[in-house]
């Protein structure tokens, strides 16, 4: 899933009264070497985190069970911002001209 439309789906969800206990987690690169966990309240998402796109697999989930990441971690997060799938896609296209 792209996390194109975050901020949209954030705002329908408040807009219809989701609960302020609820919170938000965007997973990006999600289940990669490379994923990163961004968590918070579901209202207080837009101010905490900057504008931008998340980088691609990125998982998006919502409520009370978001809050429980950093208490579950299953995954060692990365700080790294390289794309997980950019060199793989060049090693195929690289296998592919030869």
């Amino acid at each position: 899933m792209s996390s194109g439309n975050l901020e949209e789906l954030i705002g329908i969800l408040i807009r219809y009264g989701i609960a302020r206990d609820k919170f938000l987690s965007v997973i990006q690169q999600a289940t990669t070497p490379m994923q990163h966990v961004h968590t918070s309240g579901i209202y207080d998402y837009l101010n905490i985190h900057t504008k931008g796109e998340f980088l691609s697999p990125t998982l998006i989930i919502v409520g009370k069970v978001a809050a429980l990441q950093s208490e579950f971690q299953w995954i060692i997060e990365s700080n790294d911002q390289k794309s997980y799938f950019e060199p793989l896609r060049k090693r195929i296209q690289a296998e592919e001209r030869a």
